[in-house]
Order: C-alpha cells, then structure tokens, then sequence
C-alpha cells in the first residue's frame, strides 16, 4: 500500500502545475455545457409546441371560415334557385299570356276581316 501511496504522491498537482486542469474544474465546464445545451434544448422544443399550438389555432380557425363561407354558399345558392324558380315562373305565366294575346287577337283580325264581306253580302241581299 505504501508503493501506492508513493504514486499518488508523485503525481503532479494540479495547483502546482498550474497547466493542468483538476477533474473537477474540467467537469464543471463540461456541465456547464451541458446545461447551457438543455436549456437551449429546452427553448428550441417551447418554441416547437408554441408553434404547433399556433398551427393548431389556425387550423381551427381556417376551419371555421370554410364552415362559415359554405353555409353562406350553400344559402346563397339555394337564393338564386329559388330567383331563378321565379323567374321561370314568371316568364311562363307572360309567354302564356302573349299566346292568349295572340290567339284573341287572330280571331279578332279574322272577325274583321270578314265583316266587310258580311257587310257586302247584307248589301247585296237587300
């Protein structure tokens, strides 16, 4: 034991030295490090979640917008079939119509027409 203790011994210090640095001054830098890394480590993944939950909250956000403007679609399509419904309507009922005109007044030129030859016909006959 005494040879060992005579290695230990003749070891050079590092207070001594100077130049070489205790195990426990290389450790602290080395944990210091380390720390420096988790904290960053740690910085860099609330940044991640953040974002995520900023995407997150956008998704939701752009979903609801494309709910709304389909519902505003979707009423305002179901608007224009019904214009559009009406004005069919509208124009069968006035095509109707015209072709009512136009029947009555076929009918009225025929009448017409043959009461100047009635007319000559009475003439004659008298």
């Amino acid at each position: 034991m005494a040879a060992v203790e005579s290695v230990f011994s003749s070891a050079p210090n590092a207070t001594e030295e100077g130049t070489q640095k205790s195990p426990s001054m290389a450790g602290g830098s080395d944990i210091s490090i380390l720390t420096d890394l988790d904290a960053s480590r740690e910085d860099v993944l609330d940044r991640i979640q953040s974002l995520k939950n900023d995407l997150q909250d956008w998704r939701g956000k752009l979903d609801t917008q494309i709910k709304t403007h389909r519902q505003e679609l979707g009423d305002m399509k179901n608007f224009l079939n019904d214009e559009v419904e009406q004005l069919r309507s509208e124009f069968q009922d006035l095509k109707n119509s015209l072709l009512k005109q136009l029947d009555e007044s076929t009918k009225l030129a025929s009448l017409i027409s043959n009461v100047p030859e009635k007319a000559e016909a009475v003439v004659s006959d008298s």
